[in-house]
This record gives structure tokens, sequence and C-alpha cells, in this order.
């Protein structure tokens, strides 16, 4: 199902990660780990959860490192530039 999501949205599988399961279980995670928002959109078939276009950077400990606006591209310019860094220190 989720290969099928992926190919019908263009993701690149190399580079998207997609998770499934219990609505509200994932509902919870984005809202307490993630700190998202997020909404139930059960009506809408092509879009059954609404979230945020933050993306967050999270390091090998779990921990987030910073959230960036995904449609903003100065953001996404500076996660690219934050991940590098927290790449290049975790290298030995």
């Amino acid at each position: 199902m989720l290969a099928a999501y992926a190919r019908d949205h263009g993701a690149d599988r190399d580079r998207w990660q997609f998770l499934t399961g219990e609505k509200t279980s994932l509902l919870e995670m984005i809202r307490t780990g993630f700190l998202l928002p997020v909404r139930d959109a059960s009506g809408n078939a092509k879009e059954p959860i609404l979230h945020s276009s933050r993306l967050l950077l999270v390091d090998r400990k779990g921990e987030i490192r910073g959230a960036f606006d995904a449609l903003d591209e100065t953001a996404m310019e500076d996660l690219v530039l934050q991940a590098k860094r927290l790449l290049d220190r975790d290298t030995p």
C-alpha cells in the first residue's frame, strides 16, 4: 500500500520513508513526538490525515535538531546545510 502511495505521488523511495499504523497512534505520535499539528480528515479519501508542511531534522539519538518549512526554499537550503553538519559530526 505504501509503495503504491509513493509511486502515485512521485516520491523517490531512496529519499522518503512512509509510515503506517493505527490512526490514533499515528496522530498522537505526530503531536507529541514530533510536536507538529495534525488533523484527522477521514472524510477525505485522498488525504485522510492533514499535517504540517514542516520537516523535522532528527539526529541519530532521536532528538529534534530543527524544524523547517518545506514550502520555503531558504528553509530547505538551511535544512540541507544543517543535515550535512550533523552527518559530518557523526562520521568517524
